[in-house]
């Protein structure tokens, strides 16, 4: 059934998105849903993204539902902690913006 229900959800997204962008009608909305789809992302995806992206002695770990997958880039790009690919993904997102992941770098209080 759980298997079901993610299909069902994953068909369901981009129609709904694109409808509800149509409603909603602001100038951010998109930027808003990339957001969160990537702080989604972060705390889905931490286990594969700590294990792949970043040396496992890294402070700054994936999976805070708070923050971007470029923001922890960004703070293990600065702090050196990036395993190959990590280095690739950050590259790849500075061609697009420049300086992107450091850009994106956000700091939390009370984190777990």
């Amino acid at each position: 059934m759980g298997l079901i229900l993610f299909i069902i959800a994953y068909i369901l997204f981009l129609p709904l998105t694109a409808f509800n962008a149509l409603n909603v009608r602001s100038k951010g909305y998109l930027k808003d849903t990339a957001i969160n789809l990537d702080k989604f992302g972060n705390r889905e995806f931490r286990f594969s993204l700590n294990k792949y992206l970043i040396h496992k002695d890294s402070a700054n770990i994936f999976g805070d539902i708070r923050e971007t997958i470029s923001s922890v880039l960004g703070k293990n790009q600065r702090a050196n902690t990036l395993t190959k690919l990590g280095k690739c993904i950050c590259i790849i997102l500075d061609f697009l913006d420049k300086d992107h992941c450091k850009k994106s770098i956000k700091y939390y209080n009370n984190l777990k």
